[in-house]
């Protein structure tokens, strides 16, 4: 066996020996079965490639390999604009001394479908990275060449409204994205545009257009009159969205995360909240596909369109938070495993400027977002301050398997498969860990995204971005969603408390955060309100809106054990759960899955508040 030391290169025997040898295969007779034959077992492009491999000569098959000294994956003509951009081999294909175990353990490679996509190192694909394979060619499918197929096979044709389309466009990017800021609008626009001129875009597809069309679509108050009457406008751009996502499947890009990701959100609106649940844990998988988590290594591969888009590197880093911050409020929500939890360690949490700052621009039938400048500029870092807040949320969920049980009830927590206890800072306890983390983050809030509690009296005179208010709606949840789990129906008068002293102050302030957090709640749903309206908000309002009225019924509930249902604080509870039903009902105009949180309040107080029914555990 040669010495590793001295090779230089592949070794090309084995083909020398075999380019002089014909192929020994089986003959199949034709007149044996008249289904099957050459012509059906193979195609015409395989065939001749069989061929040209029987007469190759051994001179050709460095050639064909690459080339020893350089591989230039130029050469590939798969279309895609990444394939131009990467020419360097990995060493143990240029003739160095490195063999391929010593090569890097994982990195976005290019495929066969031609983007990169992330190997790491269990797999064996990662050996062939930049490699041209001619001879295998899977068969993908593409939205230019088969959706407008795809789109007839399901009835979903629409000859387009460029009015329309602009409108509901200009919805999405005011009312939807700034919270979370999935889409950059000004690369989607230049991307859009390359697209319809036939050039090839990684983010910009037929299923993210109508994925923002559909969202547009719950927010417009008028409807296009070349649509279908037989489907409600976002669910007939939602079902042209998963026709050509089936599509992109094959070869996703970024704006197919994309798309999944406001499709979640889509079905969330609509309580489906399985394929929503679904379609959360798809983009995560693209993350890992696109290698998003590596915290942007990558982008270096794609250097040419870096210079033309100033802010590619913040649209990667924004789509990453944005797919953690929904996956973790999907989790809280759902009271399922994060399939992120574990990811948020890979990405630095230093703020971004996006390319170009969000315009709110009038439009038609809707309130126009008004905010100072400097409001303005700082309502940007939004999306960056939720991701933070909702790492800190995900440790919530963490405390109710790591706490051996609960302080209110004394029952035993069952501990989950997937838990795992996070870093306590000191040795305080988890709760005040938690606290702690949450102050933090709140005394880190620029000044312009933060609505201070001695603002209540005066906060109806106060103007903010609407997504600034939806941030501080979020903040008051979280404290709930820790805090709930210590929280006790028993009132002051009751004497059924936790036995300890420890316990039963522990008790009683979490439940006294848990109302405060509630009330709060409460007042900045009257501001949403007097400012843009409930129907404009964004659909994680529906689980913070239900998660403050639960609590109002709780605490009402302590009234009624105690017979103190006339006293003012039974009186201000009912008034909070009253408020909590009525922009439920509002937000129902929007998304109809508001319905069932009404009806669960509804129900929940009819038990609650059922002097027979008090005597069960309602934790």
């Amino acid at each position: 066996m040669p010495n590793a030391e001295h090779h230089t290169g592949p070794d090309h025997s084995y083909w020398s020996q075999m380019a002089g040898t014909q192929p020994s295969s089986p003959q199949i007779e034709r007149d044996a079965n008249p289904g099957i034959g050459p012509e059906t077992l193979t195609e015409p492009w395989f065939e001749d490639d069989l061929r040209r491999l029987s007469s190759v000569n051994a001179e050709e098959i460095p050639s064909l390999l690459g080339n020893s000294s350089e591989f230039n994956t130029s050469t590939l003509q798969t279309g895609n604009m990444f394939t131009t951009l990467a020419t360097a081999s990995p060493g143990w294909l240029r003739g160095t001394t490195q063999s391929p175990s010593e090569q890097r353990v994982d990195g976005v490679q290019l495929c066969e479908d031609g983007p990169p996509r992330f190997y790491g190192p269990t797999s064996s694909l990662r050996f062939v990275q930049k490699m041209s394979i001619p001879w295998f060619q899977p068969l993908l499918r593409n939205s230019r060449l088969h959706g407008e197929k795809a789109i007839q096979q399901v009835n979903l044709q629409w000859p387009g409204d460029s009015s329309y389309e602009g409108y509901l466009t200009t919805l999405f990017f005011t009312w939807y994205n700034p919270y979370m800021g999935a889409v950059e609008q000004g690369i989607y626009s230049r991307q859009k545009q390359d697209y319809n001129l036939g050039k090839e875009t990684f983010l910009y597809s037929p299923a993210l257009e109508n994925a923002i069309l559909a969202v547009g679509a719950s927010y417009a108050s008028r409807r296009c009159a070349s649509l279908p009457d037989i489907f409600d406008p976002p669910d007939f751009f939602g079902c042209r969205a998963k026709a050509f996502l089936d599509l992109e499947m094959d070869c996703p890009s970024i704006a197919t995360l994309q798309a999944l990701l406001i499709l979640s959100s889509l079905e969330a609106a609509a309580g489906r909240d399985s394929r929503g649940w679904l379609y959360s844990g798809m983009t995560v998988h693209l993350v890992f596909d696109l290698g998003l988590h590596l915290d942007l290594c990558h982008e270096d591969v794609v250097t040419s369109l870096r210079k033309q888009d100033g802010g590619l590197k913040f649209l990667y880093k924004s789509v990453f938070q944005a797919v953690c911050s929904s996956n973790l409020l999907w989790s809280i929500g759902t009271g399922r495993p994060a399939s992120m939890k574990n990811l948020i360690q890979f990405i630095s949490t230093e703020e971004g400027q996006p390319s170009s700052p969000r315009q709110n621009s009038p439009i038609e039938n809707s309130p126009t977002q008004v905010s100072s400048v400097s409001g303005q500029i700082g309502a940007e870092g939004v999306p960056v301050y939720l991701y933070r807040l909702s790492v800190e949320i995900s440790k919530v969920m963490e405390t109710s398997y790591v706490l051996g049980k609960s302080l209110s009830t004394g029952k035993i927590l069952i501990p989950s498969s997937y838990s795992r206890p996070f870093a306590l800072k000191g040795n305080p306890t988890i709760a005040k860990d938690i606290t702690l983390s949450l102050q933090d983050w709140l005394g880190a809030l620029p000044a312009a995204l933060r609505i201070e509690a001695s603002e209540i009296e005066t906060i109806s005179r106060s103007t903010y971005p609407s997504e600034v208010i939806e941030l501080n709606l979020q903040y008051h949840e979280a404290i709930i969603l820790f805090h709930r789990q210590f929280f006790s129906t028993a009132g002051p008068a009751d004497k059924g408390s936790p036995q300890t002293i420890d316990d039963r102050d522990e008790s009683g302030n979490a439940r006294q955060k848990c109302i405060e957090a509630a009330s709060c709640i409460c007042r900045l749903l009257v501001l949403y309100r007097q400012q843009y309206g409930l129907r404009y908000i964004n659909v994680q309002a529906i689980h913070i809106v239900l998660t403050a009225g639960q609590i109002h019924i709780q605490h009402g509930a302590s009234y009624i054990r105690g017979s103190q249902t006339r006293s003012e604080g039974y009186r201000k509870s009912q008034e909070m759960l009253n408020l909590c039903i009525q922009a439920l009902g509002e937000m129902a105009q929007t998304f109809p899955s508001s319905m069932r949180a009404i009806e669960m309040l509804t129900a929940l107080r009819q038990r609650w508040h059922n002097p027979s029914s008090l005597s069960v555990d309602s934790n």
